[in-house]
């Protein structure tokens, strides 16, 4: 005859699981909550993989015809110096190039730098200097160390990352409408 506890056990539903059920579990909470960082582990993992299959690649020269006919498809067939496109498009261009020089990104922190301290967001503005400072100076590190010529048929080529960043920081700084 079985008593009360017995007859409970045989109908709990811990009873009828299989064995391990419990380790499963564990298992299955762990992987949800450490999927995320392995994730993002792995992901700069194969960005760094790539960054350095492609810099062998252009440490060895590999990639310089790559790079010859890309640009030779942007210009006009039989005169390498003139791009394709109309002229007033080649103008602006030009221009929206210029934007990423030297000068106008150095003015266009100090302003911002400016204005975030004006507002006293030191922790902001002084993020913009570091940022702006250590990604001139990985990109000047990095041309120095490939030691690689441009190709003949550019002019400099520019990046635009700050721009991006100042604009973040600035839509950040602007004040908020009440809804």
């Amino acid at each position: 005859m079985e008593g009360t506890f017995e007859r409970s056990r045989a109908l709990s539903p811990t009873s009828r699981r299989k064995p391990g059920a419990n380790l499963l579990r564990m298992l299955t909470a762990l992987a949800r909550r450490e999927i995320v960082p392995i994730a993002a582990l792995l992901g700069l993992s194969a960005l760094v993989l790539a960054f350095i299959e492609i810099a062998d690649e252009v440490g060895e020269g590999e990639a310089l015809s790559f790079d010859r006919a890309l640009l030779l498809a942007l210009r006009t067939p039989g005169d390498p110096a003139d791009p394709i496109g109309a002229r007033a498009f080649e103008l602006a261009v030009v221009d929206i190039t210029a934007l990423g020089g030297f000068a106008v990104l150095t003015l266009l922190v100090l302003l911002a730098c400016g204005y975030l301290a004006v507002l006293r967001q030191w922790g902001d503005a002084l993020m913009l200097l570091v940022a702006t400072i250590g990604g001139t100076l990985i990109s000047e590190g990095l041309k120095a160390g490939f030691n690689r010529a441009r190709p003949d048929l550019t002019s400099v080529i520019t990046y635009t990352a700050y721009w991006l960043l100042v604009l973040l920081l600035l839509l950040r700084t602007a004040p908020k409408k009440a809804a």
